[in-house]
């Protein structure tokens, strides 16, 4: 996949309750959601994941002289930090980055924006699109099924939190919080949810629940 020229790259980051990691890539007009890179580190070396992350993104796009943009986790201190995602990377790194805290209806609402992506298509072309890459193997893995919800119970039919383990959802969340703070408004009501799932089953991934 081919960088935009005139569009921002963009940085989503999550500190993560288990491992720190990072995603790349482009919010076109169409709209569209492009995945260059993905990735995880190691949750004991936060600060050093962030120094290795920029160096990377220097390898990867050694020709990018646009703007980038970063997005973050707008509830860092939950998670026992001594700062926010949003000004330990300002302080540490003098990176201003973008945050949106959870609106009312929980992540669940913020997935709808993800969704909308996944299940969507642009005449003929996905909305979604992930560069084969090496740094975007793990992340592919978790959208072709291996990414899993928690189990459901009569008291939460629909469960939006990932299943206790699930290696990846700090990458699924670094994600998220590049679209939701970059995508724009969108929140998809039913009737218009269940036209692009029809849609998504002749695509090239068909859309499943359990891979956002």
């Amino acid at each position: 996949l081919p960088l935009i020229d005139g569009e921002p790259l963009i940085v989503g980051i999550d500190f993560g309750y288990h491992r720190p990691a990072a995603w790349v890539g482009q919010i076109v007009p169409g709209p569209q959601v492009r995945t260059y890179r993905a990735i995880i580190g190691d949750r004991t070396t936060t600060k050093a994941f962030v120094h290795d992350l920029l160096g990377r993104i220097k390898r990867w796009f050694p020709e990018w002289h646009g703007q980038t943009l970063w997005a973050c986790d707008h509830a860092g201190t939950k998670r026992g930090l001594e700062m926010t995602e949003v000004e330990m990377l300002q302080r540490e790194f003098g990176i201003r980055a973008k945050s949106k805290a959870t609106p009312p209806g929980g992540v669940a609402t913020q997935i709808d924006r993800v969704r909308a992506f996944m299940q969507a298509s642009i005449g003929k072309e996905p909305a979604f699109l992930v560069q084969k890459h090496p740094d975007t193997s793990f992340f592919r893995r978790g959208l072709s099924g291996e990414y899993r919800y928690a189990d459901r119970t009569n008291q939460r039919p629909n469960p939006e939190e990932p299943a206790a383990g699930n290696a990846w959802r700090d990458v699924m969340d670094a994600m998220r919080y590049a679209i939701v703070n970059y995508a724009g408004p969108r929140r998809l009501d039913e009737d218009r949810r269940a036209m692009l799932q029809r849609a998504a089953m002749g695509s090239v991934i068909p859309f499943r629940r359990h891979t956002v």
